[in-house]
């Protein structure tokens, strides 16, 4: 069964740029510059969307934000 996933226009736009960096029609820095990122996160993005599609386009926080959120 496919499941639907709800996206807003600025995910869908981001979408549609990580379309067009694995068709290789646009470059990194071109893709970064278009969506007000660093290259390094476009690099982490192009490689959830080759895995996950249009679901990895969206920017997973990958650290905890406070300091007692930290396992130790």
């Amino acid at each position: 069964m496919e499941e639907l996933t709800t996206m807003s226009t600025k995910e869908l736009d981001r979408a549609a740029v990580m379309a067009r960096l694995s068709e290789h029609s646009l470059s990194q820095r071109a893709a970064a510059e278009m969506l007000q990122l660093t290259v390094r996160q476009v690099r982490r993005l192009q490689r959830a969307y080759a895995v996950q599609g249009g679901r990895g386009s969206r920017l997973q926080a990958t650290w905890p934000t406070k300091q007692s959120q930290v396992s130790r």
